[in-house]
């Protein structure tokens, strides 16, 4: 059973190869398809796909050739995936964090504190006898892991977490 996402991505990856896409070798969740008829950006994540092209009737087009190897269930336009909030304009794509970012924030019960530039003292030397041991460190290895994952997109914070 532990094989079973694999061999559904191995043979979601040969259907799109066979439709004419390219797997990238940055990300290989990412493939795309370049024609005379314009361009298709498809993202994969566990069971989600995200379909970005040149235009409607080309995405139409391709989904539909998806959806007789595979049942697809269109869920419409796209406002939030993996923490990212996407505003569409006329002209472009706007992605912003705000909303995990405050999620993140509110369960810890920092929504009141106040920004800083710098939000951790550069002056000060840590050491691992320094403090006392936290009682239950999970709230934090939660909280850390949730600002890492924050720093994927933000390289301007990853010296503070």
């Amino acid at each position: 059973m532990r094989q079973v996402p694999r061999v559904w991505f191995q043979s979601f990856s040969q259907a799109l190869t066979s439709l004419g896409f390219k797997s990238s070798k940055a990300d290989n969740s990412l493939f795309t398809n370049h024609s005379s008829a314009g361009t298709i950006l498809l993202l994969v994540y566990v069971d989600d796909i995200i379909i970005i092209g040149s235009s409607d009737s080309l995405i139409n087009h391709f989904a539909n050739q998806l959806s007789q190897r595979f049942h697809m269930k269109d869920l419409s336009e796209l406002y939030y995936f993996l923490g990212l909030e996407v505003h569409r304009t006329s002209i472009q794509l706007q992605l912003t964090q705000t909303k995990y970012l405050l999620s993140i924030l509110k369960s810890a019960s920092m929504l009141d504190y106040k920004p800083q530039p710098t939000p951790v003292i550069s002056s000060r030397k840590l050491s691992m006898s320094d403090g006392l041991l936290l009682p239950d460190p999970h709230e934090y290895r939660r909280l850390v892991g949730a600002f890492q994952y924050l720093t994927f997109t933000r390289p301007d914070i990853s010296y503070s977490v």
